[in-house]
């Protein structure tokens, strides 16, 4: 029953996207995605924003927004997202620009294709990206640590990794298992030089403590060694070569 639902959602987000993209005005990218803004239920007074819930990283969205009072498409400036679940805000040079706002149409630069949820949350219109066909991930792909095993006690709050290798500008994917058969995204760390530190950032993220193994991928595919500990119930997580 769950897995029906989850397929008639899927089919409903997506011809909500089919319908907007029939009704909206002519736009000059045929690789955009557009959505209808009145057709989102809630309230929009305030931002666009949009949400990295991809495996990707660093990846750029042109941002065009059709203007239902001189009724022409206006450029708004590019967004970069860099990494699972950061957030940016659409920077418009329009005062109040969400009054008049009709439509957004967004573009991956990199061409790939993703989908996209939509929801009218505080005020802000938020485009959610996902991709297309998730990684699937098992143990053998990971280094996985079984939490109640790391010393310094019981976790409860954040997952921290600190950056003691001789390399920079590395990726982390992280996640989390009940059972070590099943994993669930939980975030991914960016660290730029040595001793560079990055909490890692999820949905998941205040119910870390449900959870019994935490398993990560390096974005190199470069062996690193793991040295976690939990202390005031945060976990980190040092890297070494």
């Amino acid at each position: 029953m769950k897995k029906f639902a989850f397929i008639l959602c899927a089919l409903l987000i997506s011809n909500v996207l089919c319908l907007a993209q029939a009704n909206a005005p002519a736009f000059g990218d045929p690789k955009a995605t557009i959505f209808d803004v009145a057709s989102v239920k809630g309230s929009f007074k305030d931002n666009i924003k949009l949400v990295n819930e991809t495996d990707d990283f660093e990846i750029r969205f042109n941002v065009s927004i059709y203007l239902s009072d001189s009724k022409e498409w206006s450029k708004c400036e590019d967004v970069e997202l860099d990494s699972y679940f950061d957030s940016e805000e659409v920077d418009c040079d329009i005062d109040n620009f969400a009054k008049v706002c009709a439509y957004i149409a967004i573009t991956p630069v990199s061409g790939k294709q993703y989908k996209y949820a939509t929801e009218k949350s505080h005020n802000d219109f938020i485009i959610t990206v996902s991709d297309v066909n998730p990684k699937t991930v098992s143990p053998s792909d990971m280094t996985v640590f079984e939490i109640k095993e790391i010393k310094g006690g019981f976790l409860r709050d954040r997952v921290r990794f600190i950056n003691n290798s001789s390399d920079a500008n590395m990726y982390f994917g992280v996640y989390v298992s009940k059972d070590n058969v099943t994993w669930e995204k939980f975030g991914s760390a960016y660290l730029k030089e040595n001793g560079d530190t990055d909490g890692v950032e999820g949905p998941l993220m205040l119910f870390v403590y449900k959870y019994k193994y935490v398993g990560i991928i390096s974005g190199n595919g470069k062996q690193y060694t793991y040295s976690p500990r939990i202390s005031s119930h945060d976990l980190n997580i040092k890297v070494q070569d």
